[in-house]
């Protein structure tokens, strides 16, 4: 087998729509390539396994222009990352073909023993919802104490004149606002780059599932996700918690609700636990890095 280079954009999606399963959101070619296109900090770098002149496998991936450090194409927001190719003997040739400083990260824990350099990282959060018929369903697996807070906290939102309505794409703008409010500099919005990636992928043919959270009127609360491949992708939320401090734990809970509602056979909400994940009783799934 041999190693071709592929810097051609033309040719990097010919070969992605080859190789590449679309039963991840997180692997659309439209999707990664607004990233690549708006943030501009990857210079295309896609491994191809060639055996005579047959491609046999592929790698995706890109070199950071911030650090050169070689990731996946579309930059480090992407998950559900792996190796392509049908042998296992392929995926490790493609994987030994990578010198130098490489971060590749969200790697999919089949890959694990591909290669020596790949270690355990982050977990990304799932929670099997196939197993539940409704939210009410859901809610018995957190203690009777935690179920009467959860009811009480929605009665005295609802008093407070609670309305939750479908959004529409331009209340991504206030998403991003309320964010920002809430997490300061750690939001991701800050980068305005990254907020335009979100305003372009709204345009995709997604089934995007966008909530407003209202009181006399006024949204104090937006929150995106996605419903693909019975797969409810939580992507995330502005919320107003100073003026409505369990505000977050409602716009949770309705996204679980509608995933459920939805028939999705599971609820993805991505790495890192921020603070609520467990607490909601989401799996920790065990996710690989190869950062060197």
């Amino acid at each position: 087998m041999q190693i071709k280079i592929i810097e051609n954009l033309v040719e990097a999606e010919k070969l992605w729509k080859l190789f590449v399963s679309p039963s991840s959101w997180y692997n659309q070619w439209k999707l990664r390539k607004i990233f690549y296109d708006i943030k501009e900090i990857g210079q295309l770098r896609f491994y191809l396994a060639t055996d005579g002149e047959q491609p046999v496998g592929l790698l995706p991936l890109q070199i950071s222009k911030i650090d050169r450090k070689i990731e996946f194409f579309g930059g480090r927001f992407f998950e559900d990352n792996q190796v392509w190719a049908k042998d296992e003997s392929t995926k490790k040739f493609l994987y030994q073909a990578l010198e130098g400083k490489i971060f590749l990260d969200s790697i999919m824990p089949i890959d694990q023993d591909l290669d020596s350099r790949i270690t355990l990282g982050d977990p990304k959060f799932i929670l099997p919802i196939h197993e539940y018929q409704s939210i009410e369903d859901y809610l018995q697996i957190f203690s009777k104490k935690r179920r009467s807070n959860l009811r009480r906290v929605f009665k005295k939102l609802v008093a407070s004149g609670l309305q939750i309505d479908t959004g529409k794409p331009a209340d991504i703008e206030l998403l991003f606002q309320l964010n920002i409010k809430r997490f300061s500099e750690e939001s991701i919005f800050n980068d305005l780059k990254h907020a335009s990636c979100f305003r372009e992928m709204l345009k995709l043919n997604n089934d995007w599932q966008i909530s407003v959270f209202k009181f006399q009127g006024k949204i104090e609360a937006v929150s995106l996700g996605a419903l693909y491949n019975k797969t409810y992708v939580y992507h995330n939320a502005g919320t107003n918690i100073r003026d409505y401090p369990n505000l977050g734990n409602v716009v949770i809970y309705n996204n679980i609700k509608k995933a459920i509602d939805l028939g999705a056979d599971n609820f993805d909400a991505g790495s890192e636990d921020l603070g609520w994940k467990s607490r909601w009783y989401l799996n920790a799934i065990p996710m690989c890095k190869l950062d060197i």
